[in-house]
């Protein structure tokens, strides 16, 4: 009697290791894909906290963004907001020039902004815009 497995059963474990390949290949996928998002979540936290850093610690920054929120607010404006570049973190030393979006692994250039808006309750709301290359933006809250 010979022994051995025939091509039924060697198939039948390839088949078995393919799916469970795939699955875990799925599930790695998921967890970088995950972790990249994660990332990038933290940067961009990491961003509003640095714009409200440097409204509290640039006075000329902050007078120069209240002023331009309140002429937003006198035109009637239902929306009072303004955008604020990425570069004025860069320039102020609060974000590196070189910090790269995870997601994309491209660095965040200066025509990413963060949109700076006033509340009902007379607080700002900050939320940063990431824009890739190719967009205008326009840095409506200094005056150039």
């Amino acid at each position: 009697m010979k022994k051995g497995y025939t091509l039924v059963e060697l198939l039948a474990v390839l088949v078995i290791l393919g799916i469970i390949l795939s699955i875990v290949s799925l599930n790695v996928l998921k967890i970088f894909n995950d972790r990249k998002q994660r990332d990038y979540d933290n940067i961009v936290m990491l961003i509003e906290e640095n714009t409200k850093v440097l409204l509290n610690t640039d006075t000329k920054i902050s007078v120069e963004v209240n002023d331009k929120l309140q002429e937003i607010e006198n035109s009637g404006s239902e929306v009072i907001s303004c955008n604020l570049s990425y570069n004025e973190l860069v320039k102020s030393g609060l974000m590196d020039a070189d910090t790269k979006n995870p997601i994309t692994g491209k660095v965040i250039n200066s025509k990413s902004y963060i949109k700076i808006t006033l509340t009902e309750d007379y607080d700002y709301n900050y939320e940063f815009v990431y824009v890739d290359e190719g967009a205008n933006f326009t840095n409506n809250c200094l005056s150039e």
